[in-house]
């Protein structure tokens, strides 16, 4: 394609972009090739890493770049994460509910059969409650461990990286505080936390 406007694109395959991707949602199992062009608004996510000519503009504008991560399983975990999210909600809901009561002996042992029923309910409910947490946990740890396959960890700009855009590589982030001329090399550096930015040979 020569552009991408205004567009969400997902493709399990790379993409060539002669042109310009602009303020496009892009998500790809594969690499973005746009060495000549630019990449100006939006998120482009990039598991095989990306090659454009410019990214992010003069102006500002929020730009996001994202490589070695799978959006699937992004996508996966984010649900996950949600879901555990609202049960240690509804735990920590039950407990305040529960912990006065059980905390009083004499308060306890003077409730009605009714309410004794109840609070028999919400022990029951928080068990079951905490299994489901219990089997959320597993099952993210597992969705997060399949995330070691192959993928790229770098992003190679050609021409200039504007302040403000936004870099995420692997587990690494790093915002964009002035502008770089190009060619660099964008990589994970894990050991610090960040994205290194370094001279690339052309």
């Amino acid at each position: 394609s020569k552009y991408l406007n205004e567009v969400t694109v997902v493709c399990r395959e790379g993409a060539e972009i002669t042109k310009s991707i602009m303020n496009s949602a892009v998500k790809t199992k594969g690499r973005i090739l746009c060495p000549m062009g630019s990449i100006i608004g939006g998120e482009v996510i990039a598991l095989m890493g990306m090659d454009v000519g410019v990214v992010g503009s003069e102006l500002g504008t929020e730009t996001s770049i994202v490589s070695g991560i799978d959006y699937e399983l992004e996508d996966k975990i984010c649900t996950y994460e949600t879901q555990c999210r609202e049960l240690t909600k509804e735990i920590d809901r039950i407990n305040r509910i529960l912990g006065p009561i059980l905390a009083n002996k004499q308060k306890l042992m003077a409730l009605s059969p009714e309410k004794k029923m109840a609070l028999k309910g919400l022990l029951q409910q928080i068990k079951n409650y905490k299994q489901e947490e219990k089997t959320l946990h597993e099952q993210l740890e597992g969705i997060q461990n399949e995330g070691g396959g192959t993928r790229a960890k770098e992003i190679h700009v050609r021409k200039m990286l504007y302040s403000g855009v936004k870099v995420r590589i692997g587990k690494c982030f790093r915002t964009i505080k002035m502008e770089v001329k190009g060619p660099v090399r964008l990589k994970e550096d894990a050991e610090n936390e960040t994205v290194s930015i370094s001279n690339l040979m052309v």
